[in-house]
């Protein structure tokens, strides 16, 4: 295993707490307290809120603007149209805003994170669409094609820039990835990144650069700049369906493999040898994300029922701090950018709020 300069590395968030009591998470620590057979979270404990839709989902996200805190989650359906819910979470329930139909379940949907534009959603399945969440009503304000015979397959997942509200990257499974700028609705990029599908897509640090994952197996780094080129950052032959760049440390990388249940923490400046690899499901890993404002922590959730977070670096390796079960497989998970408290997972037709400290 690789080191990493400790001068990168922050406080970790998680700490360990008497699990029999709460789920709860302390401040920071740098000296995490071990414990040893870590038991699943009682289903009635008070950091635990559940939400029953009536509807099989798939997507969640939360607004960036933590009061009130607000989500969005997308539906499965593969025989009739889908919903977009919103959701409010204050005063210790539940309320659901606004419910919107779609013909095609989503691939994916996000919340812009720049609290500058809070209120736009966007959302992936045959196109790009743009919606604006604002006095309690979920209005479709884009719907953005590209114009191409040849490239024109569904849409597999997105993500917003962290410096540029207005650029929103895309991935394909017709092998393609494309940069919008999208309050032009213009394309800034469009690239080939591979000759098979295209399942994840995460924008770096700048307007210019991307990771992508998919079929063919590996991580790929790409430069709008030198469209002619990329850097492969790891490659073992096995289909990636998740990848995720850390925003404080843009060196880290995390991603999960199709029908596999270890995630890989990668190092861009040792692309060859994973830092470091995350082994404590025991069926496939359906997500994988970092916790905000943290390159220390890590939350995957998978077929096992179970939501493992982590700190990569623990005691000399990485080591899961906390771990819960839910009642069936989970589908995935969101952690808030504008409050650390809350992780938001989805299974089944319910919507669960872990309590994070």
């Amino acid at each position: 295993m690789s080191s990493l300069n400790t001068s990168e590395v922050t406080k970790p968030f998680l700490k360990l707490t008497e699990l029999s009591s709460s789920f709860a998470m302390s401040e920071p620590d740098t000296s995490p307290q071990i414990l040893s057979d870590l038991e699943p979270l009682s289903q009635n404990s008070k950091y635990i809120k559940r939400y029953q839709t009536q509807f099989p989902l798939y997507g969640i996200t939360f607004q960036s603007s933590p009061s009130p805190l607000t989500l969005a989650l997308s539906t499965k359906e593969l025989s009739q149209k889908n919903k977009i819910i919103i959701l409010e979470y204050q005063e210790d329930k539940f309320i659901e805003r606004i419910k919107i139909d779609c013909e095609f379940p989503p691939s994916s949907i996000l919340f812009c994170p720049n609290i500058s534009n809070k209120d736009l959603l966007i959302s992936t399945s045959d196109c790009l669409r743009i919606y604006k969440y604002t006095d309690l009503k979920l209005i479709l304000q884009k719907e953005i094609k590209r114009n191409s015979k040849i490239y024109c397959g569904p849409l597999t997942s997105c993500d917003w820039s962290h410096i540029n509200p207005s650029v929103v990257g895309v991935s394909s499974s017709d092998t393609t990835c494309t940069l919008w700028d999208i309050s032009k609705s213009e394309i800034l990029s469009t690239l080939i990144v591979d000759d098979k599908s295209v399942y994840d897509i995460s924008l770096g640090d700048d307007d210019c650069t991307f990771m992508t994952a998919g079929a063919k197996g590996g991580i790929r780094l790409f430069d709008i700049r030198t469209p002619d080129t990329c850097s492969v950052l790891f490659h073992n032959g096995n289909p990636v369906s998740r990848v995720k760049g850390n925003i404080i440390n843009n060196n880290l990388v995390i991603c999960c493999f199709v029908d596999q249940s270890n995630i890989y923490v990668l190092d861009k400046r040792k692309p060859d040898n994973p830092y470091a690899i995350l082994e404590g499901h025991l069926n496939v890993v359906n997500n994988a994300i970092w916790a905000p404002k943290s390159n220390t922590n890590v939350i995957s959730v998978g077929d096992d029922k179970m939501a493992l977070v982590w700190d990569i670096y623990g005691d000399d390796k990485p080591k899961c701090v906390m771990e819960y079960e839910a009642i069936k497989f989970i589908e995935n998970v969101a952690w808030g950018d504008a409050t650390d408290e809350w992780v938001g997972i989805v299974y089944g037709d319910n919507v669960e709020l872990l309590k994070m400290k």
